[in-house]
């Protein structure tokens, strides 16, 4: 699908000029962030949701349904301590390529993270990017941490990868909750701040 903002993107450097629309789509300024997730499935005990929210571009163009959930009481800074599960789930309301989801969780590692953190869960993110895909709309992504086993990449509830650390939750999942993060709307929706 080579959707953009303004049409079909022009023949000069498309791979580039792609990837910039998408980052942005994704990721990016111009984003919107509406209501609740309400389309996400029944969470089963003990999972408990922290928030869930939409990520929305330009406030036309759902993107996808987001929530997190862990088990326990409390957000505060225990969250995402490596301390207890966590889970993030995405229903996806378009299709993404798997090249513009790593490069976006790229972009958003670097504005999060400092360069030794980065380099400490390089390897981690290359092996948790790697098995991404092209999703679909009605696609779930779900990221699942458990303390002793580390973080999953489950596809459709398939687990296709786990790499391990408790300190790596706390790092990727700056992208959406981090201080500088895809969006501080949808960050507050998914801490239930909001």
């Amino acid at each position: 699908m080579n959707w953009s903002p303004q049409g079909s993107f022009p023949q000069k450097k498309p791979a580039l000029l792609r990837g910039v629309a998408w980052a942005l789509l994704l990721f990016g300024l111009g984003l919107g962030v509406t209501g609740r997730a309400a389309e996400l499935a029944q969470l089963p005990e003990p999972w408990r949701e922290v928030g869930a929210g939409r990520f929305v571009w330009l406030k036309l163009v759902p993107v996808y349904e987001t929530r997190l959930a862990t088990q326990g009481s409390g957000v505060g800074p225990l969250l995402l301590s490596g301390d207890r599960p966590l889970k993030l789930e995405f229903l996806y309301r378009r299709q993404i390529s798997g090249d513009d989801l790593r490069r976006s969780g790229e972009v958003w590692l670097e504005k999060n993270l400092t360069a030794d953190e980065r380099a400490r869960i390089a390897e981690r993110v290359n092996t948790l990017q790697a098995a991404f895909r092209t999703v679909q709309d009605g696609d779930r992504y779900t990221l699942v941490y458990e303390p002793g086993v580390g973080t999953s990449l489950l596809d459709n509830g398939e687990r296709r990868v786990t790499v391990p650390g408790a300190d790596f939750p706390g790092l990727y999942f700056q992208i959406w909750l981090g201080e500088r993060p895809v969006s501080a709307p949808l960050r507050d929706q998914l801490l239930g701040l909001d």
